[in-house]
C-alpha cells in the first residue's frame, strides 16, 4: 500500500501522501501469483501500479474531476461513514441504528 501511495504522489503533481501511524492492525495486501503460473504458464501481466494511476491520472484529468467531486462522500468511504453517523443512520461502533 505505501508503494502504490508512493506513486500517487509522484504522479499526481500536488499530491501530499501522509501515512498514519503503525498499528497492530497485521492484515497485508501481498497476493500470490502461483495458481495463474501453474493455471497459465505464459501469462504475464501487461500492467504495472505505475501504469494503473498514470491511467487514473489521465482519466482524470480528462473528466475534470474536481478535488471536490474526488471528496464527496459518494466516492469516499470515510465521507460516506461521517455522514452516515453525522446524520444518526450509524452509531458510533458503524451499527445501523433501528
Amino acid at each position: 500500500m505505501r508503494e502504490i501511495a508512493a506513486l500517487v504522489g509522484e504522479i499526481f503533481k500536488g499530491c501530499e501522501v501522509v501515512l498514519g501511524s503503525n498499528t497492530d492492525d497485521r492484515r497485508s495486501y501481498r497476493v500470490s501469483f502461483d495458481k495463474i503460473r501453474a493455471v497459465l504458464p505464459g501469462f504475464r501481466c501487461a500492467w504495472d501500479a505505475r501504469k494503473g494511476v498514470e491511467q487514473l491520472h489521465r482519466l482524470f484529468e480528462r473528466i475534470d474531476l474536481a478535488p471536490e467531486q474526488f471528496r464527496f462522500r459518494a466516492f469516499t468511504r470515510l465521507e460516506a461513514l461521517k455522514y452516515l453517523i453525522r446524520t444518526q443512520q450509524l452509531d458510533d461502533e458503524l451499527f445501523w441504528r433501528q
